[in-house]
C-alpha cells in the first residue's frame, strides 16, 4: 500500500515539473508569446459566454416546466444528467463572461486605482446577491417557479442581445 501511494506522489510531483516545460515548448512551437496573448481582444470569449448563457438559461427554465418534469421524471438519472449538463454549461458561460470583464477592467484602470476598482466591483457583485435572493423570493411567492425562470430567461435574453449589439457597434472593448 505504501509503495503504491509513493508512486502516485512521485507521478504527481513529476507533473508539477513537466507541465510547465511542455507548456513552454508548445508555446514556442506555435509562436504564441506573452506579448501576443496580452494584446488579444477579449470580445470573442465574452460573446461566446453571453450566447451560451442565453441558451443555458432558456434550457434551464424549460427543464422546470411540469410537462418536461413529467416526461423526464423528477427522480430519474436522465433528468439528473440533463440538469447537471445545463448547470455545467451555465458555469462555463459565467466563466467566459467574468474573465473578459475582469481583463477589460484591468487594462483600462490606472494602477493606483486598481484595488479600489476591484473592491467596488466585488462589493457590487457580492452585495447584489442578497437583493437578488429577496427579489426571487417575492416572485416565487406569487408565481410558479417555471414561469419565474422563464420571465428571468427572457429578460436576460433581452439584456444580452442589447449588450452584444452595443458591443459590436463600439470598438472600445475589442
Amino acid at each position: 500500500m505504501k509503495v503504491k501511494f509513493s508512486v502516485l506522489v512521485e507521478i504527481k510531483n513529476y507533473n508539477y515539473i513537466s507541465d510547465p516545460i511542455w507548456a513552454a515548448f508548445l508555446n514556442s512551437k506555435t509562436g504564441d508569446t506573452h506579448e501576443k496573448r496580452k494584446e488579444r481582444n477579449v470580445s470573442k470569449p465574452l460573446m461566446i459566454g453571453c450566447g451560451l448563457l442565453m441558451v443555458t438559461m432558456l434550457a434551464f427554465s424549460g427543464l422546470l416546466f411540469p410537462h418536461i418534469l413529467y416526461f423526464l421524471g423528477t427522480g430519474t438519472l436522465l433528468y439528473f444528467v440533463f440538469l447537471s449538463g445545463i448547470l455545467f454549461l451555465l458555469s462555463v458561460a459565467i466563466m467566459l463572461i467574468n474573465v473578459p470583464v475582469q481583463t477589460f477592467i484591468q487594462r483600462h484602470t490606472p494602477d493606483e486605482y486598481m484595488s479600489r476598482m476591484f473592491s467596488i466591483v466585488g462589493m457590487i457583485t457580492k452585495g447584489g446577491m442578497p437583493f437578488g435572493e429577496l427579489v426571487y423570493g417575492i416572485m416565487l411567492d406569487k408565481a410558479p417557479v417555471h414561469w419565474v425562470m422563464s420571465a428571468v430567461s427572457v429578460l436576460l435574453l433581452l439584456i444580452s442581445v442589447t449588450f452584444l449589439s452595443s458591443l459590436l457597434k463600439t470598438s472600445d472593448f475589442l
